[in-house]
């Protein structure tokens, strides 16, 4: 069984992610905002978990 450490996927993401905050000195807040700009930029539709209108059910209640 294939090891989430041997992916290459998960490895290709980690390089990005440790080349990405290496580019901005490690710093946190750049980081971040990096990140919300260039999700404002994306234009793809996106998911949204917005309510629907129902009320949440109450807790300790599983009916």
């Amino acid at each position: 069984m294939k090891k989430y450490e041997d992916d290459e996927i998960v490895m290709e993401i980690r390089k990005f992610r440790s080349e990405h905050a290496r580019a901005l000195g490690f710093d946190v807040d750049r980081i971040f905002e990096g990140l919300k700009k260039r999700q404002k930029a994306n234009r793809a539709k996106k998911v949204s978990f917005a309510s629907k209108g129902r009320k949440p059910m109450p807790l300790g209640k599983n009916t």
